[in-house]
């Protein structure tokens, strides 16, 4: 996961810089920019993070980068404080003048400065080794991003090769439906006989689930093997726990560290992915919310990546169909007995068990401890720390120091606010695809003086 930045210092700098103004005084940078643009306060720190990593872009590239609506509200904003922007930015941090040049207008000017917007995202995820945040950095339509990204990166969509489910036990599915099609003849048999043949249909069910369950070992398995743990966490667990994980995971590698009273601090010379939205925060300390609202969103991406892997290991309709068909013909039989005045108490027994041992077949653990032990000690060696992977494994409590766990720390999930319920108007183009500003300003112009 390990990056390096093409010019350190100079990102040294700019997240050094300020744009909020001093403590004392009564309206704030970021204040300014949630009453004008009506957006929350944690993502107008995001949006100020991300116009820090424009503006490096800006230096970097060899034409300058064109921003996104979001960064260019940010921007046009700092404008205004001409001190902070001309003297502080350009004249003591870039050494050099950063023109805002407006879009000329016309199709030719429109297609270039879309091809420039996507040029700078290209940029960005192989400066920062992250996709940026959709909320504040529109994806243009047909734009890959994911090629740029290192072979390790757990920004990528993973893959996973599996065996299949029936290999070596194609004679289930096949004896699945020969069974129940003959499950429909059983309605002709008299209660003793249906009572004999019905508990068949309830062991090969049970047999399909069984199956099933040792499939998804396979699975899981496998994915060990191949996965980045990351992904593991987004496959088998949920976005929350991807979330909790990255702290562990941050703060057993020293890249951020708890402090009293639910705050923060991080490494500021850390070149990794995810850490630079926090080093370029102009408080060197973050309360745990706001520390929410800057990983999450990294855990949500992880998450959509790996949600076509999830849905095709999900795919197995063939073992819930026959479930649902034997109690389907139970039922009916129960029916039919009771309209012809037959008891059907003992039939009734038969689905209440065979519903019970389904739910504690279905509660079974996929990994058992021996299992857990043996990935935590060699399958992700390098990808994630020990700490952090009990935490994932095991669902242990996780330590942040002075007292405080981290279940206790992210006890009340707060809803990560972005760019659309918030007003953050992340719309970049429309059709175009996202031309950096829809509105009409361009890029930086490249960074030459005047």
């Amino acid at each position: 996961m390990n990056t390096q930045l093409s010019q350190p210092s100079l990102w040294q700098k700019l997240s050094d810089f300020q744009l909020d103004d001093s403590p004392e005084a009564a309206v704030q940078f970021s204040d300014k920019l949630i009453n004008e643009q009506k957006w929350s306060p944690e993502f107008a720190k995001r949006a100020m993070a991300e116009y820090k990593k424009f503006l490096y872009l800006c230096l970097t590239m060899p034409q300058g980068a064109s921003p996104s609506e979001v960064v260019d509200e940010v921007w046009h904003l700092h404008l205004t404080y001409t001190q902070s922007y001309w003297q502080k930015l350009c004249g003591e941090v870039l050494q050099r003048q950063l023109h805002h040049y407006p879009n000329k207008g016309g199709s030719s000017e429109n297609q270039r400065h879309r091809d420039w917007y996507a040029d700078t995202l290209i940029a960005y995820v192989k400066e920062f080794q992250e996709l940026p945040p959709v909320d504040c950095w529109p994806l243009p339509k047909g734009l890959e991003l994911e090629s740029y990204l290192a072979p390790n990166s757990p920004f990528r969509t993973p893959t996973l090769q599996v065996t299949p489910q029936w290999e070596g036990h194609k004679y289930w599915p096949v004896g699945a439906v020969v069974i129940g099609l003959c499950a429909l003849g059983m309605f002709m048999l008299s209660g003793p006989q249906f009572l004999l043949t019905f508990p068949l249909l309830m062991a090969w069910a049970w047999w399909g689930t069984y199956q099933k369950i040792q499939y998804k070992k396979r699975v899981m398995g496998e994915a060990a093997r191949q996965l980045h743990p990351y992904h593991f966490a987004a496959l088998f667990k949920d976005t929350e726990t991807l979330f909790r994980t990255l702290v562990a995971d941050f703060a057993e590698r020293g890249w951020i560290r708890y402090q009293d009273e639910g705050k923060f601090g991080w490494d500021e010379q850390a070149q990794q992915p995810m850490m630079y939205s926090l080093q370029a925060q102009d408080k060197k300390e973050l309360q745990a919310g706001l520390l929410r609202a800057f990983l999450y969103p990294f855990a949500e991406i992880m998450s959509k990546k790996s949600m076509a892997l999830r849905n095709e290991l999900a795919k197995d309709v063939a073992v819930g169909l026959f479930q649902w068909w034997v109690i389907m013909v139970g039922l009916a039989r129960v029916a039919q007995g009771i309209v012809n005045g037959k008891p059907v108490i003992f039939l009734l027994l038969l689905l209440i068990i065979y519903v019970l041992v389904w739910i504690v077949l279905g509660q079974l653990p996929l990994m058992d401890n021996e299992m857990k032990k043996t990935y935590q000690s060699k399958a992700w060696e390098g990808y994630i720390t020990a700490g952090a992977l009990t935490f994932l494994l095991f669902d242990s409590s996780y330590s942040l120091g002075s007292n405080q766990t981290l279940q206790r720390v992210f006890d009340k999930p707060t809803k990560n606010s972005g760019g659309g319920e918030g007003g953050a108007g992340c719309s970049s183009g429309g059709d175009g695809g996202g031309g950096g500003c829809g509105g009409g300003c361009g890029g930086c112009g490249g960074c030459g003086g005047s």
